[in-house]
């Protein structure tokens, strides 16, 4: 098992314990060995970067939580295409979280970019 993989499951085992703090250094820490291990273009690490970003989700950390989305969102297009399902996943996480934080209007961009790409596939 990659060291990555060991990683990602004792953030989710700490994730579900309640102990975000130490799962979120779980998650980063696996974020940089994937990144070492499989490189930056990996659609391995947009999966991560969502697994971050949930914990920072439930904790309403929304400032963390819009750079590791716009991340995802960055990364899943650039090694899985823009039109691709997970593409239109991490859209509407955005626009989640601009409704929550009551950016309208960017949260309705997001979502008819989302509802594009899931119209197509």
């Amino acid at each position: 098992m990659p060291k990555w993989d060991s990683l990602n499951q004792k953030f989710v085992e700490l994730y579900r314990q309640g102990e975000y703090d130490r799962a979120a250094i779980f998650a980063q820490k696996s974020i940089e060995v994937q990144a070492k291990e499989l490189g930056w273009d990996h659609p391995e690490i947009a999966t991560s970067l969502n697994n971050l970003a949930s914990l920072y989700q439930d904790r309403n950390v929304y400032s963390k939580l819009e750079t590791i989305f716009n991340q995802a969102l960055a990364q899943a297009e650039k090694s899985l295409g823009r039109t691709h399902p997970s593409v239109a996943a991490y859209l509407k996480h955005l626009s989640s979280l601009y409704r929550a934080t009551t950016r309208i209007a960017m949260a309705e961009t997001f979502e008819q970019s989302a509802a594009q790409i899931s119209a197509t596939n």
